[in-house]
């Protein structure tokens, strides 16, 4: 069964016209030999690119929650408490709405120009950084089971210890997209779209891991 999030990402659709005319754009900005000031201007209108399809999913989601909450069932008896997933402005508020500390990651590989914070009722947290060309999610959850619902097939599991905790890692050949790991009260994950080697990944994670 389908998690609230996947079936609203599911429901935001580029068209084919709107696709072509982005990467219509993007080739005439990226012309074959550019000199160090265009590839710098190129690398500002990506971030720029990076921050509006971030704002656009944010607008894009919240246009989808509502038609959702607006045609719920019938029958679906009294309504009590508040909509299954609620987006947060910070770390902080994010924490107040799930209940429990949920604090933001250091030492990314990389700089996110946008960073949006989910609750999913009162059972999970999301936080998610997005770069200029990489994307890392994490999730909190009460409890120890695996929360990030991720049915990719991959070809390589291994397991780190960070002190006194056992990380798994998903991937395939030499690097890992995904870690898991709980402290037993909580469940956390962690997915890079950019996969990183077992050290970097026992690096990046010393810091979060108890």
């Amino acid at each position: 069964m389908k998690n609230p999030y996947e079936e609203l990402m599911e429901k935001i659709e580029v068209s084919g016209p709107m696709k072509a005319h982005i990467l219509t754009r993007l080739q005439a900005l990226e012309p074959e030999q550019a000199s160090p000031s265009k590839a710098t201007g190129l690398r500002a209108v990506r971030k720029y690119v990076s921050i509006a399809a971030c704002l656009a999913i944010l607008l894009a989601g919240s246009t989808v929650l509502t038609r959702l909450w607006n045609h719920a069932p019938p029958d679906s008896g009294p309504v009590t408490g508040v909509p299954q997933f609620v987006q947060a402005a910070s770390a902080g508020e994010l924490s107040e709405l799930v209940g429990f500390e949920v604090t933001e990651l250091q030492g990314l590989p990389f700089q996110a120009d946008c960073i949006t914070y989910t609750a999913y009722g009162d059972q999970l947290a999301e936080i998610e950084y997005q770069g200029e060309e990489q994307t890392a999610t994490f999730r909190k959850s009460v409890g120890s089971e695996d929360n990030f619902g991720d049915y990719t097939v991959y070809g390589r599991t291994e397991e780190i210890q960070i002190r006194d905790t056992a990380v798994t890692l998903k991937g395939d050949g030499e690097t890992y997209a995904l870690a898991l790991w709980s402290d037993g009260t909580y469940a956390y994950s962690l997915k890079m779209t950019e996969p990183l080697a077992a050290e970097a990944w026992r690096e990046l994670l010393s810091g979060m891991v108890p």
